[in-house]
């Protein structure tokens, strides 16, 4: 098959495309070019068309412009900015009813950083996204916790279990707010839905935009399996109102919504065009152009190391100089390193601590130059970690941001592609999204949940490093009584209410198709369950502020409130798994250094295979 030539771009100025932008733009379509849409088209006509940017293709081309910006009611007056929306729309419908050489893979394959990412806020009363009219985008801990809160409640609305009986195949279990609930009948049964929180280690609340209850959480309490329930998580709670407090009869997770069905009720948001002044909508004729190319690309893998690469010991990068030559003689499209790249926190008051990081950056660039097929194909990404700088405290502020380039520049200059990310980012490959985060998140989780009362938070390996090792009956206060006073007829009533809602809140975790390699049975719980409560509450830190402090103004960044097409959780105390949940795969790599050997991953976007490897 005979390909089309390959465009050669020049640089145009101006005063060069004036004229033929005159005689299209102004006296064809009787609009006004302003400067600033002139130095566009001089750059857009040149990098696109090259040498020939008077051809007929490059005078079509401002046609259909023109066309565009009038249907669109875009004024007489082309500007600059709005003038790039209208091109970039153009380039994309013409991506999708073309396959010409001008297709542009690097376009489609790039890092997402946390300053990156549009500021989008979620608007409760139009159940969608709003671009942020506030620059600075500064949100309180409160307007934090009630986006959540608005975004998962909407998501269980648009569940078919949750819609009102008579809509659809709706069976309508219906959510109640704790403000409605207040003075109603005691005994009465009730769904409810809100944000856990224990205060000051003392007893549990649920909390909704409308008011807050104590929870009664017992022996008889049944939890939805597979999940963590921790102060900072939203949960769906049956139970029983007793006046001041709600007994909870069963717990679970929200019910999940896949990343298709929130891209349909989002209206297809791009929520990673920052160089917009406005919400761009990504074109469904443009998705399917990009599903074609990956399916196209078979070849290409992304291969992601363990977290932890201790750059300052040598038997470190021992193994990762071995990992690297054998990944010399296929190299992978992307290649993610997460840190922490040091053993210490890099703390100020550590005796010579900057020359240790900068040490250990440049052993990393050593070790590069010796790869140098990867250093010429391969998009290599450094994923920050707790000990690295900046981010050394004891409750560390996410997101973390890049390292500094004060220690960096001898990487930079190893390889041709080198992304110093933030944590968490985002690699956006042709039509899938990609989310990064390195965090200790499986024991951040076992620290803060609720102790089981079936023990299911305790590891059967390590129970002595689990905050959750407690002993059941001491958490088992005078709300017991209350139950065994229950009639032998109201008891079996609630039984068998439970035991519908435990059916229900459990429909969670049936759609998960779990499928780990060289893992017990106990880790593939303890890793399905930590990847699991992430996915369920739409967000990478499901926790209140004084468990893992945020920087609010960045909380769009931690948000999943339409899931990736894959979840890579970088995290040394979780382990290694894939899995897929819905249409999100989830994985963790684990840890880099494990029984004296490299481990890491690889992952073919094109079909979802993956491999565990070690050496």
């Amino acid at each position: 098959m005979e390909s089309a030539p390959v465009v050669l771009p020049i640089e145009l100025n101006a005063n060069q495309v004036r004229p033929v932008a005159y005689r299209v733009v102004s006296k064809k379509h009787g609009l006004n070019l302003k400067s600033s849409a002139l130095d566009v088209l001089a750059k857009f006509l040149g990098h696109h068309f090259g040498s020939d940017w008077r051809g007929p293709d490059a005078e079509k081309f401002l046609d259909d412009i023109c066309r565009k910006w009038k249907e669109e009611d875009r004024g007489i007056f082309v500007d600059g900015e709005p003038l790039q929306v209208v091109i970039k729309d153009w380039n994309n419908a013409d991506a999708s009813t073309s396959k010409s050489s001008r297709f542009n893979f690097n376009e489609y394959f790039k890092i997402v950083n946390a300053q990156d990412c549009q500021k989008l806020v979620y608007n409760a009363q139009k159940k969608n996204f709003l671009l942020s009219t506030n620059s600075k985008h500064e949100l309180s801990a409160i307007q934090l916790f009630t986006q959540r809160y608005h975004i998962l409640l909407d998501k269980l609305y648009r569940n078919e279990l949750f819609q009102p009986a008579g809509l659809g195949s709706g069976d309508g279990y219906t959510i109640v707010s704790i403000k409605n609930m207040l003075g109603k009948e005691l005994g009465t049964d009730f769904f409810l839905f809100g944000l856990l929180e224990q205060q000051f280690g003392g007893p549990w609340f649920l909390h909704d935009i409308s008011g807050n209850i104590q929870l009664q959480i017992t022996k008889g309490t049944q939890f939805a399996p597979g999940n963590y329930y921790c102060s900072g998580s939203f949960v769906l709670c049956y139970g029983t109102y007793q006046g001041e407090t709600f007994l909870v009869g069963t717990m679970g997770p929200p019910q999940p919504e896949t990343r298709a069905a929130s891209q349909e009720a989002y209206d297809h948001i791009d929520f990673y065009n920052s160089n917009s002044s406005r919400i761009e909508r990504i074109d469904p004729g443009l998705m399917e152009v990009l599903k074609q190319e990956e399916s196209k690309r078979e070849n290409d893998k992304l291969v992601i190391l363990g977290a932890d690469i201790f750059l300052d010991e040598q038997s470190t990068l021992d193994s990762l100089r071995r990992c690297l030559y054998s990944l010399e003689e296929s190299p992978p499209t992307a290649l993610v390193l997460p840190g922490s790249f040091i053993s210490l926190s890099y703390q100020p008051y550590r005796p010579n601590i900057a020359q240790v990081y900068r040490d250990a950056m440049n052993a990393l660039a050593e070790i590069l130059t010796q790869c140098p097929k990867i250093c010429a194909s391969t998009k290599i990404v450094l994923l920050p970690g707790p000990n690295d700088p900046w981010h050394s405290c004891a409750k560390s502020t996410f997101p973390y941001f890049a390292l500094p380039e004060i220690f960096t520049g001898r990487v930079e200059r190893a390889a041709r592609d080198v992304n110093f990310a933030t944590n968490p980012t985002r690699l956006l490959y042709l039509s899938q999204e990609f989310v990064f985060f390195r965090s200790d998140m499986g024991d951040i989780l076992r620290r803060y949940s609720i102790p089981s009362m079936q023990n299911e938070h305790v590891s059967d390996e390590n129970p002595a490093e689990s905050s959750s090792a407690i002993d059941v009956d001491s958490v088992v206060d005078e709300t017991t009584p209350a139950i065994r006073d229950l009639d032998l007829d109201r008891e079996e009533e609630l039984e068998a209410e439970k035991q519908v809602a435990s059916t229900l809140i459990e429909s969670n975790t049936t759609s998960i198709n779990f499928d780990t390699k060289k893992s017990s049975l106990n880790d593939t719980q303890e890793a399905r369950r930590v990847l699991a409560t992430l996915l369920d509450q739409s967000h990478l830190l499901p926790l209140t502020l004084k468990a893992q402090p945020v920087l609010v103004e960045y909380n769009h960044v931690l948000s999943m409130a339409q899931w990736p097409s894959a979840l890579i959780l970088c995290d040394p105390t979780t382990p290694a798994i894939k899995q897929q949940y819905e249409d999100c795969a989830a994985m963790n790599p684990g840890r880099f250094i494990l029984n004296g050997k490299a481990n890491w991953m690889e992952y073919s976007p094109a079909s979802g295979d993956y491999v565990f490897k070690s050496i």
